[in-house]
């Protein structure tokens, strides 16, 4: 019977900004051979042990193995992704510009963003969908949606918040003339 890990720490699909993460679990048998990340880690005599790791940014796969002393193995993995980097945003081409006239009834407005992000325009929800084109790679999430127009002044704030809680706002005000 191969031993069997419990962790207490990182938890799964573990979203951080941090670079350190700690590690920390329980093994069922004190004397197996513990490796985290490849590295030789020896578990207490009640079978805990604990680990700091430096990872890089992006995404991490974890993998704990524990292997008694007959040579059967168990394991335990996590995902982590850490991500350093705030959301960026820009307008598209086809959005247009800060002060342009635009006519009255309904346009369309672009964004493209430079990781996934929950998005609010005006303080209602927008979706981001991936949109990846070889040309625009730095770009993979595009938020597009349909606004109706009357005359007179339009602002639009968008505001977009990545995984870890980062916000980014956009505003853009237009004149729209009557049709």
């Amino acid at each position: 019977i191969p031993p069997s890990l419990a962790l207490e720490a990182p938890p799964e699909n573990l979203v951080t900004t941090q670079t350190r993460i700690h590690v920390k679990g329980r093994v069922d048998d004190p004397k197996a051979r513990l490796l985290i990340a490849g590295k030789a880690c020896a578990p207490g005599p009640d079978g805990a042990f604990e680990m700091d790791l430096e990872f890089g940014e992006g995404a991490q796969f974890l993998v704990i193995l524990a292997t008694d002393e007959a040579g059967n193995s168990g394991h335990a993995t996590r995902t982590i992704l850490v991500d350093r980097t705030p959301p960026e945003l820009r307008w598209s081409g086809t959005t247009p510009g800060e002060g342009m006239h635009i006519k009255a009834g309904t346009f369309t407005l672009e964004v493209h963003a430079s990781k996934k992000v929950t998005a609010t325009l005006n303080g209602k929800s927008v979706e981001a969908e991936a949109s990846w084109r070889p040309e625009d790679k730095a770009w993979p999430y595009l938020i597009k949606t349909t606004l109706p127009t009357t005359a007179g002044a339009l602002k639009v704030e968008l505001k977009a918040t990545d995984q870890v809680g980062r916000q980014v706002t956009l505003t853009r005000e237009w004149v729209v003339d009557p049709q």
